[in-house]
């Protein structure tokens, strides 16, 4: 644990990369195509592997609910490293580290 927002950010960055950026959207596309499930290109990874959930009989609200950590945590890279504003990164920061993941 550190109290410092960048070794913070640096951690959520790399868990981000290694959990997100390990996968390989095109062959999700095809399998998400190919069991007829209709994606728009500008759909990212995370969005494409819930339709993929789908496709593969579990519920949107299951894919959604099972997806939706892996999207707060990308979401909470882009505020932290990207260029959001500091005060949306210091509300983001505190919000996260009050919550159980």
């Amino acid at each position: 644990m550190t109290d410092s927002s960048k070794e913070w950010a640096d951690e959520i960055m790399t868990f981000d990369q290694f959990l997100v950026e390990g996968f390989l959207v095109k062959p999700l596309r095809e399998l998400a195509e190919g069991a007829g499930r209709k994606l728009d290109p500008s759909w990212g990874t995370l969005k494409v592997m819930q339709e993929v959930l789908v496709a593969k009989g579990l519920s949107g609200s299951e894919a959604k609910a099972i997806m939706e950590p892996m999207q707060r945590l990308h979401g909470l890279r882009t505020i932290l490293k990207g260029h959001a504003a500091l005060n949306k990164k210091k509300n983001s920061r505190n919000r996260s580290a009050r919550k159980t993941w």
